[in-house]
């Protein structure tokens, strides 16, 4: 076992301590982006949805693995598929709306990802979404502060991509109806 992982498990990190680095984290962002757009090498929005992506990616690792504290124990199924059988097929409620919840919180990620990419926005939005959804997997993992699942992958990825579909199609058809207005 690593120095770090014991002290984690032993010590976790205080909630105003991890608030505290993830508004530095943060701060540090948004003057990144404020110099960036000052220099015109990012637009106002695209800045805007940046910093709003990192400051919700922030929120989603604080509830779900950060602002946790430790089981003491390992908790994992990775059985593929396991929750949705017995959420739809057996009918327990309480797996129906951990699922909902789970795609859910990952709409607005999925939303600001496209607004925040200019080419591949799609792609991007779902790669991002997946790599988030692994990576907090992990953490609940190794630092026993959550169940880690593939099933929340996919629902956290699935709701990336719901988030994604939706905002493109607003998108898109803002621009036709702007296009449209213009003509007339």
């Amino acid at each position: 076992m690593s120095a770090i992982y014991t002290y984690l498990y032993y010590f976790p990190i205080p909630a105003w301590t991890t608030i505290l680095i993830l508004s530095w984290l943060l701060y540090l962002a948004y003057r990144l982006l404020g110099e960036a757009y000052d220099k015109k090498e990012i637009e106002k929005n695209r800045a805007i949805a940046i910093f709003l992506l990192i400051a919700y990616s922030m929120l989603l690792m604080y509830m779900t693995f950060l602002g946790r504290r430790s089981m003491g124990y390992v908790q994992s199924n990775y059985e593929i598929g396991w929750s949705y059988r017995r959420a739809f097929l057996a009918g327990e409620r309480d797996l129906q709306e951990e699922i909902l919840l789970n795609i859910l919180i990952f709409l607005p990620l999925g939303s600001l990802c496209v607004l925040a990419r200019k080419h591949f926005r799609l792609i991007i939005s779902v790669l991002y979404g997946c790599a988030l959804s692994c990576m907090i997997e992990y953490f609940q993992l190794y630092l026993c502060r959550g169940t880690s699942e593939y099933d929340d992958i996919i629902s956290n990825t699935l709701g990336t991509i719901i988030g994604s579909v939706i905002t493109l199609i607003v998108v898109e058809g803002l621009k036709l109806w702007r296009k449209n207005r213009q003509r007339s």
